[in-house]
């Protein structure tokens, strides 16, 4: 009986595992300015703040919280219209936002808050 119970849980141990492999985040394609603001933050707030005053349409947009944060990694999950979706981490957190687009700067940034 401990045996059938034990071959059991492993066989139901091995079908999760290898049920969660390979899924991954789905490539998003990203626009060219999208691509140099993310390749721009590196891991510093001054990272982050230098990318916003590039690509920021507005001085509320070039000065936006988003700026106080040593965000690293980002990763873009989604795309809707010109907005994206983005996570980075920022020290033992991820912090999201979404970031929208309109002549080649960034219209707004929301704060979607940890994950």
């Amino acid at each position: 009986m401990k045996k059938s119970i034990l071959s059991l849980f492993v066989i139901l141990a091995a079908f999760f595992a290898l049920s969660s492999c390979g899924g991954g985040t789905p490539a998003v394609e990203l626009s060219p300015e999208m691509t140099e603001f993310v390749g721009m933050i590196k891991g510093t707030s001054d990272d982050v703040t230098a990318a916003l005053e590039k690509f920021g349409s507005t001085e509320d947009i070039q000065a936006d919280d988003m700026g106080m944060y040593d965000l690293k990694d980002p990763v873009v999950t989604a795309k809707n219209g010109d907005c994206y979706s983005v996570e980075f981490t920022a020290g033992i957190t991820t912090r999201m936002y979404d970031i929208c687009w309109a002549d080649g700067k960034i219209a707004t940034i929301t704060d979607k808050g940890m994950k």
